[in-house]
This record gives structure tokens, C-alpha cells and sequence, in this order.
């Protein structure tokens, strides 16, 4: 076992050559509900002080649903996924995610298999 200076325990994943992969443990394991304070990272507004961790499947949900979701493991702040569903008046004929960064500027966003595999998203509330 790998021990980073986050004291989290890393585990092995695959050994190719003397290329050592390593995921951690939160990322490995399957959660169920995991309650935490909002993350220090986030300065979101109209989130509450107690939120629920989740994976990329009910993130999904929310959004179709209207809704906007972060995740705790992003490095910057204020940064959430909206998905936008075409109009007539629009120039994209499907539905796609996009992310609001750091300085407020909106891109479609395209996921990392980090992102798909993670367990750390959360609802945002309406503001």
C-alpha cells in the first residue's frame, strides 16, 4: 500500500512493466450516502451547510431534471454543470453539459473517466 501525504491509503491497481497505477480507496469502493459539510473548496451560493455525495448516474438525473451539480474534487471554486436542452431559437440541435469555470464563463463540458468514476458529486440548490 502507497501512503500520499494525505495519509489516504492508495491500493495497487495494476502493475505493467515498473509502471505502478494507483486509485484511491473512495474512488474504488462503492458509497452508499456519504454526509459531509460543504467542501472548503466550493463558495457556491444557494448551497446548504449539509450535502450529499453521489456518483455521475444521479448527477445525470438532477440534470436532466434542471438541476446543477459540483464536485467536491474540482480545484476551483464556484464551478458547477448545467445541461442545456436546445430550442428553435438554438444553434446545437441536442442536449449537451456544460460547466461554469472558475471566472464565471460557460463551456461545454466534456468528462474525464475521473469524473465519470467518482463518487463526490452534489446537488446544487436554486439561487
Amino acid at each position: 500500500m502507497f501512503y500520499p501525504p494525505s495519509g489516504e491509503k492508495w491500493v495497487p491497481f495494476a502493475i505493467i512493466g515498473l509502471l505502478a497505477f494507483t486509485f484511491s480507496l473512495p474512488y474504488i469502493l462503492p458509497t452508499e450516502s456519504i454526509r459531509s459539510t460543504v467542501p472548503d473548496n466550493h463558495s457556491l451560493k444557494g448551497t446548504t451547510m449539509e450535502q450529499e455525495f453521489f456518483g455521475i448516474g444521479k448527477a445525470v438525473k438532477i440534470l436532466k431534471n434542471g438541476g446543477r451539480v459540483c464536485r467536491k474534487g474540482w480545484n476551483g471554486a464556484n464551478m458547477w454543470l448545467e445541461l442545456q436542452v436546445p430550442d428553435e431559437h438554438s444553434k446545437m440541435g441536442l442536449p449537451y453539459i456544460y460547466m461554469s469555470t472558475v471566472d464565471g464563463k460557460l463551456v461545454p463540458w466534456l468528462a474525464s473517466q475521473t469524473d465519470i468514476l467518482a463518487e463526490d458529486y452534489e446537488q446544487l440548490n436554486a439561487e
